[in-house]
Formats: C-alpha cells, structure tokens, sequence
C-alpha cells in the first residue's frame, strides 16, 4: 500500500512539475520578446501572436494572425488565419492557416512541412529541410525543398528547386467559369491574389528528381527535370466552345455522357439502397425538400461552406491533444491510443459528412425532383417502384446539367445544398415530440397512457334558498299565494 502511494505521490511531482515547465498566453495580442525564453511549450489562443524570442519546446495554438521570427526548438502546431515564419526552427511544422509564409529568412535545421492552407508561398531563399506536403488552394514555391513535394490543389508554381520528387494534383492550365468567384473570395477573405491555375514550371525551377502529375491538361515545364516525366489527364466535363469545335465534338459528347451516365448509376444505387435499409427516413428527407426549399439551400450551403475549417480545426486539435499528452503525461501507449481514436474519429466523420454531401444529399435531391415529374403525370401516390423511378429520373436530370461545364458545378452545389438542408429539416422534426395541451389530463390504463377530457368546476345550482320562517313547515301546508297560483 505504501509503494503505490508513493509511486502515486512521484507521478503527481513529475507531472506537475512538466506543467510548471509549460507557458500559456491567452489575450487579444500574445507578445513573446526577443530577449524572452520559455522553457517548455507555448501554449496559445490569441488574436494576434508575435513570437520572437526562444521557446524551447512547442509551439501550440490558435491564433487569427501570427508571426514567428525567433527560435522555436521543437515542433509547431498552429492553426491561423494569416502564418509568417521567418525564424530558427529545428522540428517539424503541422498548420492550417488561410495564407502561409515561409520567409527567406528563415533557418530551419530539419523537420517536415505539413500544411493545410489556401495561398502559400515560400520565397526566394527559403530551404525547407524536408518534404513539404501541402493541400488547399495555390502554392508558389520560390525557395528550396530538400525532399519531396507533395501537392494537392489548383495551382503550383514552381520557380525553386526540389531535390527530391515531385507530385501534383492540379487544375488545368486554362482558366475555368468559377475563376472570378475565387478571385473574389481570396482578395475578400485573404487579401491574397489569385493564381494562374495548373502546373508551372519556369525557366528557374528544377527538380532532381521525377515529376509526376495529374491534371486535365500538361503543365507549362520550361525548367529543368532530372528524372522522368509522368502525366495522367483528369477528364472534365466538357466546355461550350468543345461542343461547338468539329474536331473534338465527338470526344466531347463521349465524355458528357459518361460523366452523365456514372451520376445516374452512382444516384440510382445510392437511392436504391436508402430505399431498402431506410426507406422512411428517405422519405421524411425528400418532403422535406419542398417545404423551405430556399432555407434548406442556404442551411446546406453554410454547413458545406463552413466543414472545411471546422474539419481543420479538429485535426489540429487532435494533434494538440496528442501533443499535450506526451508532453504532461508522458505515457506513449496511452497517447498513441488517444491519437490514433481522435484520428479515425476526425477522418471518419469527416469522410462520412462528404459521403452525405456528395451522394446522399443530391439522391435527396433527385428523388424530390423526380417524384414531382412522376406525381404531375400520374396524379396519383407513389408506390415503392415508382418512388425508385423517381430516384433515377431525377438522377437524369441532374446528371444531364451537372456534367456540362458553365453550370455543372452550380447544380451539383445546389442540389447537394438543398438535399443536406432537407436532410437537416427531417431530423430535427423527427427529434420534436408534440407537446400536450396544458388542460389535458393523462393516466395511465392498462399500461397505456391515455387523454382525458380537462376537468371542469361543477354546475351552478338554479335552487334558490327558503325565506326567513318558511324552514322546517309541516307537509301540505300552503299559503294563500300558492293556493291561488
């Protein structure tokens, strides 16, 4: 008994003595000086985070603008809406932030960059130690990477060189009907300028290694690749101009209706299993549509709006946690069950809200469109077949305007808007109970609640009392008022 309270007793000690090691700012601007040291982790939830002098930990936090300039001496967690780093780093660096800076002087030892963000850039004479993997919107890569670059967004520009591979996913080179709307949104939101779409690399760039890359068109390459070249065209749907040109016209309708197909198949199969495993909770979702059809839209289109940053936040708030138990508890299986749980909780449930935007929320859609067309033919209920005619026709109408270009992303958005919105609406009447009258009485009969009608006083009496001296007479006796009457 007296060995596990002492061994109790010395865990407390190291633990608190690991918190007494750690630092927390919380305040509208979170100062830490030049001539500063923190001798632990920087915890932080600021409007305006300027670091320049030495944490020699962590650096963990939210933060609407922040600046890095001083010395960070192991990782950096940060989720923030404008990020500029231009410091001495020796870890590795996870963030998630609207605009990203990598300064041309910055010193970074080793360590990789994982980020989440929609403009970033990393200027001439930034190096970057290790890889950098990056999704969002536009990156332009003026400095160095040491190792591989791995990117997933709209547009790339490589102006630097990469020693390692590189790997893209991008949009085609050519503008698209949505640019303008983009532009806005960055120079609104961001302050930041929009990009030319696609891959680009200029007569700068060079890369040691391969380059690999997927996109609907080949990348601008006037630099230099070491390795080998691997392109892979992403079809789109096709434009006005490719339906109007003789010579791509055939393949132009091929791929139309190819993406019309694979969305009516895709919609029919989903609708048909919501038909067999939740047919009324399909149901609910499709009457739903029509009641508030402009606030279910706008419902829909906010939640799908704001998804990605609360999805990014919860990832680095897992990281957070994760990172705030191996610091103070210092129990590696015990943080690598937490991580990994809060991981496939994260991942999961934002996998399963994208499944329901894309697929389930637009077989909603369709379903409500469809059994509209049906019911203004037949006049009549639907039955189970019907409804699943419905499905598929609605599938097909969708279909035929969501694979044409100027518009298709607007239809899926908005049918996907609409769809989510109803689906919202359905469960939050399935949740209301109805609320009993307050006159009403209820018993219980037999084990059954019952209603009974509210109770109510008693009936006036008409009977009016005797006179004065008339109580208590004798049977028969009569006055001569009453003989007379």
């Amino acid at each position: 008994m007296r060995q596990r309270v002492w061994v109790a007793l010395i865990l407390a000690v190291l633990m608190v003595s690991s918190v007494l090691a750690n630092e927390a700012l919380q305040a509208t601007t979170c100062d830490v000086p030049a001539d500063r040291v923190i001798a632990g982790n920087l915890y932080v939830i600021c409007q305006d985070l300027v670091v320049a002098g030495r944490v020699e930990g962590s650096i963990i936090g939210v933060a609407i603008n922040a600046e890095i300039s001083g010395t960070v001496i192991d990782d950096i967690y940060l989720v923030a809406r404008t990020l500029t780093v231009n410091g001495s780093l020796s870890e590795d660096m996870l963030v998630a932030s609207g605009t990203l800076t990598i300064g041309s002087d910055i010193a970074w030892s080793q360590g990789d960059l994982i980020a989440l963000a929609a403009d970033a850039r990393i200027e001439s004479g930034a190096q970057l130690p290790g890889s950098l993997t990056m999704i969002g919107y536009q990156l332009a890569l003026e400095g160095a990477v040491t190792d591989d670059l791995l990117f997933f967004g709209e547009s790339l520009a490589l102006s630097g060189t990469v020693a390692g591979d590189v790997e893209a996913r991008t949009a085609g080179t050519e503008p698209t009907t949505s640019a303008p709307v983009v532009s806005v949104l960055l120079r609104f939101f961001l302050n930041a300028q929009q990009a030319q779409p696609g891959l680009r690399l200029s007569a700068a760039a060079r890369i040691a290694g391969n380059l690999t890359y997927n996109s609907p068109s080949e990348a601008m390459i006037e630099g230099v690749v070491a390795g080998r070249t691997d392109f892979t065209q992403a079809v789109n749907p096709p434009t006005i101009d490719e339906f109007v040109a003789e010579d791509s016209r055939i393949d132009a309708l091929r791929a139309y209706f190819a993406q019309v197909v694979q969305d009516v198949l895709v919609l029919s199969l989903v609708g048909a299993l919501m038909l067999w495993l939740w047919p009324r909770s399909l149901l609910r979702s499709v009457e739903a549509v029509g009641e508030k059809l402009v606030r279910n839209g706008v419902v829909g289109l906010s939640a799908v709006v704001l998804s990605v940053p609360v999805l990014a936040l919860l990832v680095v708030l897992s990281v957070i946690i994760v990172a705030l138990m191996i610091g103070v508890v210092r129990i590696d299986a015990l943080s690598l069950v937490v991580g990994t749980a809060l991981s496939l909780t994260t991942l999961g449930g934002g996998g399963l809200f994208y499944f329901i935007v894309i697929y389930v929320a637009r077989t909603v859609t369709a379903a409500a469109l469809g059994g509209m067309l049906i019911y203004r033919i037949t006049q009549a209920d639907l039955s189970r077949r019907q409804r699943l005619l419905s499905v598929a026709v609605g599938a097909v109408l969708i279909g035929l305007l969501g694979a044409f270009s100027p518009v298709g992303w607007v239809v899926n958005l908005l049918s996907a808007a609409i769809g989510l919105g109803a689906i919202w609406r359905a469960i939050s009447k399935a949740f209301k109970r109805p609320v009993p009258p307050p006159s009403a009485l209820l018993v219980r009969v037999g084990g059954e609640i019952a209603g009974l009608s509210p109770r109510l006083p008693p009936p006036l009496s008409d009977s009016k009392p005797a006179p004065r001296g008339m109580e208590n007479l004798p049977s028969g006796f009569h006055w001569w008022d009453d003989e007379q009457s």
